[in-house]
C-alpha cells in the first residue's frame, strides 16, 4: 500500500473511532434527544429528501436518514423484514453489511409508555382497506395521545413531506391492531 493510501486508511479508522466514542459516550436519553434534534431540523411541510440513488424518501428512508445524521453515520437502520407489510426490521443475522442492526434494540411497550426519540415501525391499517408499513419518531406523549414526526403519511396531500402529527392511544391501536415495534439506537 502506498503511503497516501495508508494515511487515508488510518484516517478513516480514526474517524470511525471518534464517531463510535461520541455515540457510545451518550446516555440513552441523550441519543434519543439527538435523534429528535435532527428530526426537528425538517420543518412541517418540507420535502423529506432523496436517498443516495435519487429516490424520494418515504417514512422509513427519512427516519433512516435522521438516525444516520444524528449518530454521525454510525447507526444505519436495518431494512424491513421481507413481508411487504412488515412492522419489524431484519435481525442482525438477516441484514446486509450496509446496516448496523447490532446498534438497534427492539421492544414492545404500550403507546402510553412511548418516550421522545423512540422509533416506531407499525403495520398501518388504512381506512381504504390497504395495509402498509409506516415508520415515525415519537416527539412527546401526553396523558391521551402520542405526538410524532413523520414523512409521507398516506393521507396527506403532499407526498414525501415531513409533518408533526398526533393520535390518541385508541387511534394508534386501531390503526395498528397491535402490530408495531419500538426501536432505540445504542
Amino acid at each position: 500500500m502506498k503511503p497516501f493510501g495508508i494515511i487515508m486508511f488510518v484516517a478513516c479508522l480514526l474517524a470511525t473511532s471518534v464517531r463510535a466514542d461520541y455515540w457510545s459516550g451518550l446516555q440513552q436519553t441523550q441519543r434519543d434527544q439527538a435523534i429528535l434534534v435532527e428530526a426537528r431540523k425538517s420543518p412541517d411541510g418540507t420535502w423529506g429528501g432523496v436517498d443516495y440513488l435519487g429516490n424520494n424518501l418515504e417514512c422509513k428512508g427519512w427516519v433512516k436518514k435522521v438516525v444516520a445524521n444524528a449518530s454521525k453515520n454510525l447507526v444505519i437502520l436495518p431494512v424491513n423484514n421481507t413481508d411487504t407489510n412488515s412492522y419489524q426490521f431484519w435481525s442482525t443475522s438477516n441484514s446486509n453489511k450496509s446496516t448496523t442492526p447490532e446498534r438497534v434494540t427492539s421492544f414492545y411497550v404500550p403507546p402510553q409508555l412511548f418516550q421522545p426519540g423512540y422509533i416506531v415501525q407499525m403495520r398501518l391499517y388504512c381506512s381504504d382497506g390497504t395495509i402498509v408499513p409506516h415508520t415515525f419518531i415519537v416527539t412527546s406523549v401526553t396523558s391521551t395521545e402520542i405526538i410524532i414526526i413523520e414523512c409521507n403519511r398516506r393521507y396527506k396531500s403532499e407526498p414525501n413531506t415531513v409533518y408533526r402529527n398526533h393520535m390518541t392511544f385508541a387511534e394508534f391501536l386501531r390503526q395498528t391492531k397491535g402490530y408495531y415495534t419500538v426501536y432505540q439506537t445504542h
